[in-house]
């Protein structure tokens, strides 16, 4: 029997390091940390497409500060010479301040325009500045969350192997036949390859034995293996 208790003590190394290595994959900060990133994700599609906008909105400005700068070359060289005194008949003066007014309003029609569009271009500006902001923040808390999680991947780590080192030293102490029978049972049965029996239940699968034969394994005294009907771990009474 005291092989069994080993043994057990071997379950419950192993039962450690499962747990550990459950509790390290399921870290609560790795949820959150895909939450920040599809957070971030977005925040860069929607900042590629501000980006977008405001790029769209500067060639805007620029084509029209160009045409701006053409419509006022004219208004000015219309203007030149409509006064210049070189122009005399009455006709040709009539179609130059015809021109000289067409030309004025369509460069006031331009200005305007121009007005309305920086006021866009302002605007879009300050939204690619907010988004970028909230981009870095994301940035930065997801740095704040990768170094939380491997501080903490470390800490379980420590947890593992030092409880390694212990499930060796036990492992040791066992015949190699048994640890081997141990084994098998643990891979086919979800990580549980000995379980303790208090009185008929097996507490692997929580589901009791026979009777008779739950009687026959407490009383036994001779190191015999038992197994549960039910999961196929290695009873053990403690």
């Amino acid at each position: 029997m005291t092989d069994l208790v080993a043994l057990f003590e071997l379950q419950e190394h192993d039962s450690a390091i499962a747990a550990l290595s459950s509790q390290r994959v399921h870290l609560p900060g790795r949820a959150e940390l895909d939450g920040v990133l599809r957070s971030g994700q977005i925040a860069h599609e929607q900042l590629g497409a501000v980006r977008g906008r405001r790029d769209e909105l500067h060639r805007s400005l620029k084509l029209l500060d160009d045409q701006t700068h053409t419509a006022a070359a004219k208004v000015k060289a219309v203007n030149d010479r409509l006064y210049s005194g070189k122009v005399t008949a009455t006709r040709e003066l009539q179609d130059l301040q015809a021109d000289l007014d067409n030309s004025e309003r369509h460069l006031g029609e331009l200005e305007d325009r121009e007005i309305e569009l920086m006021v866009e271009v302002e605007q879009v500006d300050a939204e690619v500045i907010a988004a970028e902001t909230i981009l870095a923040d994301l940035a930065k808390n997801v740095e704040t969350l990768r170094g939380s999680i491997a501080q903490s991947e470390v800490e379980i780590d420590n947890q593992i192997s030092a409880i390694g080192l212990l499930r060796t030293e036990s492992a040791r102490t066992l015949p190699p036949e048994l640890v081997a029978d141990y084994e098998r049972r643990r891979e086919l049965n979800r990580g549980v390859g000995a379980a303790l029996l208090i009185g008929n239940t097996c507490q692997g699968c929580r589901l009791t034995i026979p009777a008779v034969e739950a009687s026959e394994l407490h009383a036994d005294k001779s190191g015999q293996v038992f197994s549960c009907d039910n999961c196929g771990a290695i009873l053990v009474v403690r």
